[in-house]
């Protein structure tokens, strides 16, 4: 049986939706075609057939629930989403500038800092070596144990170990 041909589908509807929300859609579209190419080596005709209308639904639900968020202003668009995000990053900063207290501090251990909390929480932060490496004084201590924060699930995550090694080098100041 010779594999059917997958035509991309979507990415005529995304350049609209790009223009008018600034939402990145050609990039979802480009995916989803490409995911029908890959799928088109393993799957015959006929349900390749459904699976692509099913695509087609899938894709129009999720426009028109863009369309629907960003007329009700309830969609964050570009500028609201970097606006709440300095707003996040604001609190956050304020939270750990609280926890470290009048130890010394640096800009740049600073700002490592509140990216870790950011990204593991308040909570887990304040309880962490880390802080407390760092609230005694002990510097080298502290920006070594930022590589014990590279887990999600008890599994090891590169993405994380990247993230934790510049958060690290930020630390030391070397960033």
């Amino acid at each position: 049986m010779k594999p059917a041909i997958a035509v991309p589908l979507a990415p005529t509807i995304g350049p609209a939706i790009v223009t008018a929300f600034g939402i990145d859609i050609p990039v979802l579209a480009l995916a989803l075609s490409m995911l029908a190419l890959l799928l088109a080596r393993y799957i015959s005709p006929p349900s390749l057939e459904r699976m692509t209308r099913e695509q087609e639904w899938a894709l129009t639900a999720l426009l028109v629930l863009i369309l629907f968020l960003a007329v009700t202003d309830q969609l964050p668009l570009v500028g609201q989403a970097d606006q709440r995000f300095a707003e996040d990053i604001a609190a956050f900063g304020d939270s750990v500038s609280a926890l470290i207290g009048s130890a010394s501090t640096t800009q740049s251990q600073f700002d490592a800092m509140v990216s870790l909390a950011y990204n593991v929480g308040l909570g887990k932060f304040g309880g962490s070596t880390l802080l407390k490496m760092h609230k005694a004084g002990d510097h080298d201590g502290a920006a070594a144990q930022f590589a014990r924060w590279d887990k999600a699930n008890g599994k090891v995550m590169a993405g994380l170990t990247r993230r934790r090694e510049a958060e690290a080098k930020m630390y030391r100041g070397q960033a």
